[in-house]
């Protein structure tokens, strides 16, 4: 099993490196200090913007699942009061309960 992994993960390597050979993705650019370096200004703004961003993305989620819960925690306690086939949501306190529930739901 580990010798058909290593030769898959070879093989497949391999067949990168040949096919992104010629695309120019295989060719390291030289680094530059010119005009190509964004300045740390821009940088930063752009960093405190996505994170913004994200600080509003989260606020919005955050009052929309307290408005689901507002509107749906009445059907949620509804649900929980009805007793499908005789259901009971108490957990039983002792092992005879704990018995004698299990034979009066299995029927035994």
């Amino acid at each position: 099993m580990k010798n058909n992994f290593r030769n898959i993960f070879i093989n497949t390597t391999l067949c990168l490196l040949i096919l992104l050979a010629d695309t120019g993705l295989c060719i390291a650019a030289p680094i530059t200090t010119g005009s190509n370096v964004i300045p740390l200004k821009t940088v930063l703004l752009k960093f405190i913007i996505t994170m913004g961003a994200v600080l509003v993305s989260l606020v919005i989620v955050f009052f929309a699942l307290i408005t689901y819960k507002k509107y749906t925690i009445n059907s949620v306690n509804e649900y929980k009061k009805k007793s499908l086939y005789g259901d009971n949501f108490n957990t039983p306190q002792t092992l005879d309960e704990a018995v004698a529930e299990f034979i009066n739901k299995n029927k035994l």
